[in-house]
């Protein structure tokens, strides 16, 4: 599953990495900000919509650590106790995953096997070494690049398989044993940071981690610092803190924009390990990323790595923290000179808030699988090495909160043991509980397949299909689909100063005897600006999609659903693929 991006002027949609999906936003010569358009896309199959909605069973994957570190084995369902927002739980589902066995292998030896040779032996470990080329000043990025390289050269086992996933996309990811192929792969990627830590303005330098505080007002530090460094390039007094709230902006929409396309990647990873039959083992190696508003999105992933028994490992790419009394990135000489003992103050508590910021998501990732946290050491080397190596036991427990409680909001978890007080507990943190409304996903997920299912037409909103067609890789063919929609009608929702509404798209091709034979499903999130929302309103959103189908005579049904109110539309043509 990929998103696609979309730079401030630009906006190219990007192929789907693993599903061979695409859908894009057609609109031509019009300007959009990061953060306004969000486009995810996925194969589809009738039916299989309700089995990806979450039921409200909340899985926590729990390592046990004794004073050494290890991890410790042969625990029951006794032993722990879980608590959400301080309310005990009663525990469902438990389970111990002993790490001597092989995920998805059978562990029953067949009567008439005979032993193999060690080179016939099936891969025992899978490990996706996530490179974050987008979040790395450079210099930090080689540094992890060389002991990422060392690392396959000097500590994988004969049956380790290794994929090289880059946060940018530009790597071909597949799990191989070859250590010179795996070293090339490392190499071909490079660090090039989309919103340093300097900012992206010369005069106030404003950090992601600071634009946060201002557009939220966390911190009147913050923009009185940043003005103040605004000043010195110019400007009226009464200008300086709307530029640099403007500049705030700016500065988080693309930072926002960068942590939710990390976590899409990283989704795209967990589901390529995810069908892999050894150990399953994410190493993330990055600096961080700020998610203070992707909470959902980040629980979603850790949902799906607890489901697919992938743990996630996490590797500081900065190495060891230096003492955090240097300015913030890019402050100017004048204003470090000119620091009072306030401003010296505040240079060093922000340098050390921006760097816990940042780790908070890979802290988190990791003590919600099972995974370590390597951190605050430079020899990286030795990271790969302790973070490859999956724990000796780790457990799975399950409980199923009162929909009741549902609230739209992060619920604090607590894992603990009765009568162990000498153990150590690493497990999930918490949990986004869905909003109430969204209890009806499933009834929305299952209209969808119904109406898949069916030759009615629906016309809540207008929607005009047109298609062509061209060549594909293989003997078949691919239909190009776009799907033009009228939002005029659409019921948008206002959240401060953007329209908010969600899309879904889903294509299928039927035969003649109205047997399913391919689609491609994806959802578009809509939080326009103004400015954006009054053009598509005049020119309407057209989504692009691909199909790809032998020769041959089909029946074509397209459905779009909208978020805010559950209106759909529907369309069905015969089509002759030549």
């Amino acid at each position: 599953m990929r998103t696609s991006r979309m730079s401030p002027k630009v906006m190219m949609p990007t192929a789907v990495a693993l599903g061979a999906v695409l859908l894009a936003l057609v609109c031509a010569a019009q300007t959009l900000s990061p953060g306004e358009v969000r486009i995810v896309s996925r194969a589809y199959t009738p039916g299989q919509k309700s089995i990806r909605v979450e039921s409200n069973a909340v899985q926590v994957g729990v390592v046990v650590r004794d004073q050494s570190g290890h991890a410790v084995a042969g625990l029951n369902q006794s032993d722990f106790e879980i608590s959400d927002r301080g309310g005990k739980e009663s525990i469902s589902s438990f389970l111990e995953v002993d790490a001597s066995v092989p995920a998805n292998t059978s562990t029953e030896p067949s009567a008439t096997a005979t032993p193999s040779p060690a080179s016939a032996r099936p891969p025992y470990r899978f490990i996706g070494l996530f490179l974050d080329d987008l979040d790395t000043e450079p210099g930090d990025f080689r540094r992890t690049q060389l002991a990422a390289e060392k690392f396959v050269r000097q500590s994988l086992a004969v049956d380790d398989r290794v994929g090289i996933f880059a946060n940018s996309g530009e790597q071909s990811a597949y799990f191989s044993a070859d250590k010179t192929d795996l070293v090339a792969e490392i190499e071909k990627v490079h660090g090039h940071s989309r919103v340093p830590e300097s900012g992206l303005h010369s005069c106030s330098h404003i950090s992601p981690y600071e634009a946060y505080l201002i557009i939220n007002n966390l911190d009147p530090d913050t923009l009185n610092i940043a003005a103040a460094d605004e000043a010195e390039c110019g400007g009226s007094p009464d200008e300086l803190k709307e530029l640099v709230r403007a500049e705030a902006e700016e500065t988080w929409d693309l930072s926002e924009q960068v942590s939710r396309d990390t976590l899409t990647r990283l989704e795209g990873v967990i589901s390529a390990l995810a069908r892999m039959p050894g150990h399953r083992t994410l190493v993330v190696a990055s600096p961080g990323f700020l998610t203070p508003t992707l909470q959902e999105s980040q629980d979603s992933l850790v949902t799906q790595a607890l489901r697919a028994n992938v743990l996630i490992d996490s590797l500081d790419a900065m190495g060891l923290a230096v003492e955090p009394m240097t300015p913030s990135p890019g402050r100017s000489l004048f204003a470090r000179e000119a620091a009072s003992n306030v401003r010296a103050m505040y240079e060093a508590r922000m340098a050390a808030e921006r760097q816990f910021a940042r780790q908070a998501v890979l802290r988190d990732l990791s003590d919600s699988t099972g995974g370590s946290f390597f951190h605050n050491n430079n020899d990286l080397v030795q990271g790969f090495v302790r973070l490859a190596a999956a724990p000796e036991s780790a457990y799975l427990i399950s409980f199923s909160p009162d929909p009741r409680t549902w609230d739209g909001k992060y619920h604090k978890l607590k894992v603990a043991l009765s009568g162990h007080e000498h153990l150590k507990v690493q497990a999930r943190p918490g949990y986004f509980a869905p909003a109430r409304k969204s209890a009806n996903r499933q009834t929305l997920a299952a209209k969808i397949d119904a109406e898949m299912k069916t030759s009615d037409l629906k016309s809540d909103f207008v929607v005009n299909i047109r298609e062509g067609y061209r060549a594909s890789n293989s003997d078949g063919r691919q239909i190009i689909l776009d799907t033009h929609v009228d939002i005029q009608k659409l019921p948008f929702e206002k959240v401060k100063d953007r329209q908010v509404e969600k899309l879904t798209f889903v294509a299928g091709l039927f035969d003649p005897q109205g047997k399913f034979i391919t689609g491609k499903e994806a959802e578009m999130d809509l939080a326009l600006k103004q400015e954006s929302f009054e053009r598509f309103s005049k020119s309407g959103i057209t989504g692009a999609m691909s199909l790809e189908a032998p020769p041959g005579n089909y029946r074509l049904r397209v459905v779009v659903e909208e978020a805010v109110k559950g209106e759909m539309s529907a369309t069905i043509q015969k089509i002759q693929i030549p």
